[in-house]
């Protein structure tokens, strides 16, 4: 909840609570790398593997100055032991008080909205420091309750889904969520059919190998012609930002900090223009490195696996969207926004038995 509103909204617009957030930062990940300490029960051989992936892990978190990944995978191992339903239960909550009050205090203007303008259409950001976040935020909010509700879900409820996800599309202009949300209810109703599942999976295991690949392509080798630009254009300027970061910073092993400049703090600085690698694939090999890639890859294949062994469509399905969506936003590390690769972890198959916990929403 502190990410979402010290990293998302404008409450933060002139970094007066970033030591703050810095310091509550530090002692989350301290806490949570004690309960993992005091709560394991496995065997050596998970231990010093979580051990390994750990070090890379904070090599990679030093140098690229980004604590997400460790953050994250601290998560994981802290929530081992415990039911994926009562996780994304208490992630929805979470998503739904942060995201409601971020609304309120714009609504009260309490705080400010970033406002920009995308091809002559005004972009709102309602509170946050993006136009897209909140967007985003709504439809991971969708698939978590969808897998709670293990889908039944009533008309008007899916009436209200639609006109909320209209209203945000219309007035902050969030694309990429919106198209996502188009595909995740397509397929979500496709998914009766065994084939869907089996698609699916497949899906999951190609979409990062070939988006790294095309990542790869676009900031090495694609020329700047007449197709580099019509496709820049689409894609907001992020080939154009690809090929920058590539060609400033090149492939690393363990991770680089990289120097960017938000939409938002674009705003705030006159004369200054954004300079964001949106792209998570080309940042694993760019900011996090190459170690970390290979950790990242096997982390999507167990996942996969382990989801699709225990018949967890709805996890499958937003596995798939999330990777869908990395290829234009960094979120798949982001704890706050997607709990995915929190819920495959686990030791216990009662663990991915739904009947075993009540919902209670």
């Amino acid at each position: 909840m502190k990410n979402i509103f010290f990293n998302f909204s404008t409450l933060n617009t002139d970094y007066t609570f970033s030591t703050l957030s810095k310091m509550l930062t530090f002692i989350i990940v301290i806490a949570i790398f004690f309960i993992f300490i005091s709560d394991f029960k496995d065997t050596l051989k998970v231990f010093m593997s979580a051990y390994i992936f750990f070090i890379i892990i904070l090599i990679s978190s030093y140098l690229s100055g980004d604590i997400s990944i460790m953050i994250y995978f601290l998560f994981a191992l802290s929530l081992m032991n415990v039911q994926n339903e009562l996780i994304v239960k208490r992630i929805l909550l979470t998503q739904l008080f942060a995201v409601g009050i971020i609304v309120f205090l714009y609504i009260l203007k309490i705080i400010p909205e970033s406002v920009s303008t995308r091809y002559g259409i005004t972009r709102y950001s309602l509170g946050f420091n993006h136009p897209g976040h909140i967007s985003t935020f709504f439809l991971y909010i969708v698939m978590e309750y969808v897998y709670l509700s293990k889908r039944n879900i009533k008309t008007i409820v899916w009436v209200f889904i639609w006109i909320v996800m209209f209203f945000l599309n219309k007035f902050t202009d969030g694309r990429t969520a919106f198209f996502c949300f188009l595909i995740y209810v397509f397929l979500l109703i496709l998914t009766k059919f065994q084939v869907t599942k089996k698609v699916i999976y497949v899906s999951n295991i190609v979409l990062p190998f070939f988006y790294i690949i095309i990542s790869l392509y676009i900031a090495a080798k694609m020329k700047m012609d007449n197709l580099y630009y019509f496709l820049d254009n689409i894609f907001s300027g992020r080939l154009y930002f690809m090929k920058l970061f590539y060609d400033n910073y090149g492939i690393s092993l363990f991770g680089k900090h990289l120097i960017t400049v938000t939409t938002y703090q674009s705003h705030l600085s006159s004369g200054t223009t954004a300079q964001v690698l949106d792209s998570f694939y080309l940042s694993l090999l760019i900011k996090y490195g190459l170690l970390f890639l290979i950790i990242f890859l096997w982390i999507v294949t167990k996942a996969n696996k382990t989801f699709f062994k225990y018949n967890q469509v709805e996890l499958l399905l937003m596995l798939f969207i999330t990777l869908l969506f990395s290829f234009i936003a960094n979120i798949a590390t982001l704890v706050e926004v997607n709990c995915v690769f929190l819920l495959f972890f686990k030791k216990n198959k009662y663990l991915f038995d739904k009947g075993k916990f009540k919902i209670g929403l």
